[in-house]
């Protein structure tokens, strides 16, 4: 299953980024970012969820051609990546339930594909592919 986002997370999320940040600052951007990655996660979501198992891939596309690392890029994909589990206790207001959690136990294989350089719009994809044959509900 593939979910196109038409917006990728903020760099400021990134460590190197946020360096030096007021935390107040952080916590606004990353209340701003959850927000905003809810609602496009909410208007593009499959109409399945998955109840098993998951590998999970992850492709950026930018417009520009500056080279970004790997490591910041997987720090920008926590504010999503927490969207998609299973709403329970008291962080279940931002959870959609795509897969049902984010936890090791039920992500198999996790990574960030090769991303696109000079793309027409900037996109984050998002590939969930199901290990069991229960995987959705």
């Amino acid at each position: 299953m593939l979910i196109r986002l038409p917006e990728v997370p903020n760099a400021a999320l990134t460590e190197n980024r946020r360096r030096g940040m007021h935390y107040r600052q952080y916590a606004s951007l990353l209340q701003e970012e959850k927000e905003k990655f809810y609602l496009l996660l909410l208007q593009t979501r499959p109409s399945v969820a998955f109840s098993g198992r998951v590998d999970l891939s992850y492709r950026f596309h930018f417009k520009d051609r500056r080279m970004r690392d790997r490591d910041g890029l997987a720090q920008r994909l926590k504010v999503v990546q927490d969207l998609m589990g299973q709403p329970k206790g008291k962080d279940s207001t931002y959870k959609l339930g795509i897969i049902v959690d984010d936890s090791d136990k039920y992500i198999n294989l996790w990574s960030i594909l090769p991303t696109v350089y000079g793309a027409s719009a900037e996109m984050l994809e998002i590939e969930i592919t199901g290990l069991e044959d229960d995987e959705t509900h």
